[in-house]
């Protein structure tokens, strides 16, 4: 929105902001994220009153597999109260497996490429990514 420019279909999500900085995103009640960098894989949903994240047991942050805030009382995210039966820790996790059986069916299927063209070659190797 910030560029002045159409969004192209196949991209998913909406703008946070006006161009003149107003909010457009009062009415969204969820927010996703995930990361799978350096042996860390993560899923985290937040509310506007708690969070959870699930985390593989290999991550190098010392994580547990499930963590889950009362951002009201702990906006810090200082003391897990995953398992104290929160209602909002079952909804929270449910948001989650739904999000990533969301992404499993949508996805793109992996593709490779044959053979690189000279002109790609070229390109990674001067990206550094292909060597003598």
């Amino acid at each position: 929105k910030a560029a002045n420019a159409e969004p192209a279909p196949e991209m998913a999500g909406k703008a946070l902001l006006e161009l003149d900085g107003t909010f457009l995103n009062a009415a969204t009640n969820y927010i996703y994220a995930e990361t799978d960098f350096e042996g860390n894989v993560l899923q985290a949903v937040r509310s506007a009153d708690a969070k959870i994240i699930h985390a593989n047991e290999e991550n190098h942050r010392g994580l547990d597999a499930i963590e889950f805030y009362d951002m009201l009382k702990d906006p810090g995210e200082q003391d897990s109260i995953a398992g104290q039966e929160d209602p909002r820790e079952a909804e929270l996790d449910e948001i989650v497996a739904g999000m990533i059986s969301f992404i499993k069916e949508n996805a793109a299927e992996p593709g490779m490429v044959e053979q690189l063209s000279a002109q790609q070659k070229e390109q990674l190797e001067a990206l550094g990514y292909l060597g003598d």
